[in-house]
């Protein structure tokens, strides 16, 4: 077995015998101690109590974005698009005809795009 790190987690592949391999494994070593310190952050702040922020950064460490819709908000936009129901019909079905009357015109060719003089 090849062995990779030494036991303080430095890289032991030659750098001027495998440039490459060693230049990933020291990317991949610099990007796991980052997310380690985020993480030991987030355990910190909740043992402070500061729950809140801790829920903030893990979110954000997760790749989460947004916070979820109220139902305030989930009423108002259900509201408006029964206020608006014809409008909201009406751009579909013209963005649907858009859409076929594009792809007619790349079926027909190059001929039917040139303009007429």
């Amino acid at each position: 077995m090849i062995k990779l790190f030494d036991a303080d987690g430095q890289v032991l592949v030659s750098q001027q015998t495998f440039p490459h391999l060693h230049r990933a494994l020291e990317t991949g070593l610099k990007g796991y101690r980052k997310d380690r310190a985020d993480w030991e952050r987030v355990a910190q702040l909740r043992q402070a109590g500061k729950t809140e922020t801790a829920y903030r950064i893990a979110r954000r460490l997760l790749g989460v974005q947004g916070e979820p819709m109220s139902e305030e908000d989930k009423g108002r936009l259900r509201q408006y698009g029964i206020d608006n129901a014809d409008a909201i019909r009406e751009r579909r079905i013209q963005k649907q005809r858009l859409k076929k009357r594009t792809r007619d015109l790349i079926k027909s060719g190059p001929k039917q795009l040139k303009r007429k003089r």
